[in-house]
């Protein structure tokens, strides 16, 4: 008997996804993975939305390439960075900023409940040296799509680093990176995409990469 899967994700492997996976590996170097690679990550730009910055696409898990944000962004103990949360990925976020050593504004919502744009306001407007802003698109845990649009306006006008978490939104719902100024999100492909585990696309800014070149300076 064959099992479906029900959940947000892994989410079922489309059937030519699966057929893919019949044929002989490839090296994962030479001009042959190059050209399948690249394209790969220009699909990936259309679907963040992207036009200046950069793309890439790692076999790790979701919640490493936020640590890899995280890992970036955080230089010193205390660094003050808002987390916005209404469910356990935005937590899981928070628990990863403070192993990292982070002063985390932590901007919570009720489970269920779409985040609290007010209360972001007010705190960025408390601490206006806040490095960065993270958050979940669509809170996996309870379903609840936020309102990206309306958060990223408020990051905007307080000029932070702008990053998230778009996992189990990423080909399902709008994304759109350079509209709303975002400098860092993460998909994946196992979830809206009914691809296979372990492949995470990430864009990138170039404010991001500048951010990071010059070590916040």
């Amino acid at each position: 008997m064959k099992k479906i899967l029900f959940t947000p994700g892994p989410s079922e492997v489309e059937d030519d996804v699966l057929v893919e996976l019949f044929k002989p590996v490839i090296p994962h170097y030479g001009s042959e993975w190059a050209e399948l690679y690249n394209r790969a990550c220009d699909v990936a730009g259309k679907i963040f939305k992207i036009s200046r910055g950069f793309v890439t696409i790692l076999p790790v898990p979701g919640a490493v390439s936020i640590e890899m944000a995280v890992f970036n962004i955080v230089e010193s103990d205390g660094d003050k960075i808002v987390c916005v949360s209404n469910g356990f990925f935005g937590e899981l976020i928070e628990r990863i900023l403070k192993l990292h050593g982070a002063n985390v504004l932590s901007v919570k919502s009720e489970w269920g409940y779409p985040v609290d744009v007010e209360k972001l306001k007010v705190v960025l407007e408390e601490n206006p040296d806040a490095k960065a802003v993270f958050m979940v698109q669509n809170e996996t845990s309870t379903g609840v799509l936020n309102d990206v649009p309306s958060i990223a306006k408020v990051v905007k006008r307080h000029d932070k680093l702008f990053c998230i978490d778009a996992i189990s939104s990423f080909g399902g719902v709008e994304f759109d990176f350079d509209g709303w100024g975002v400098d860092y999100a993460v998909g994946y492909a196992s979830k809206c995409l009914s691809g296979v585990n372990g492949v995470c696309p990430i864009a990138i800014s170039d404010r991001f990469l500048e951010y990071v070149q010059g070590f916040g300076g």
